[in-house]
């Protein structure tokens, strides 16, 4: 190797990162990989242990079992007396409330709001208690 030619124009720092630089640059002694895989240890040189193959089918048919067998089912009880708001074609009682709400906002008189909630009786078939 080339010796630097203004070696002597290097200061004290500049010549211990150069000695650091040639010591990084070439090791010591050559490694083979056999002796890199025995440094690294069985986790990096082996390969990995890998599940059995049969594995991934029973997997499979307990995530099944358990899903459509052994998970709790949900029991569906109907409703007794549906909400009249759940009808789909119930339109017109929707409406009927909204004019009873405005109504209640507006400050109308107590005629005017009684026959919107007789109204509303009607369409819900209800009885009014007045």
């Amino acid at each position: 190797m080339k010796q630097h030619p203004t070696k002597n124009k290097l200061s004290p720092t500049e010549q211990v990162l150069e000695q650091r630089l040639r010591a990084i640059a070439k090791p010591d002694q050559a490694v083979a990989w056999n002796e890199l895989a025995e440094r690294l240890g069985p986790a990096h040189g082996a390969a990995k242990k890998r599940w059995p193959l049969w594995l991934a089918p029973v997997g499979i048919a307990a995530a099944v079992a358990w899903l459509m067998v052994l998970q709790p089912q949900a029991t569906l009880q109907p409703e007794t007396t549906p909400s009249p708001m759940l009808l789909a074609g119930n339109y017109s009682l929707d409406a009927l409330d909204r004019q009873l709400q405005r109504a209640y906002l507006d400050g109308a008189d107590a005629a005017e709001i009684e026959a919107l909630w007789q109204r509303r009786a009607a369409l819900t078939g209800q009885e009014t208690s007045s």
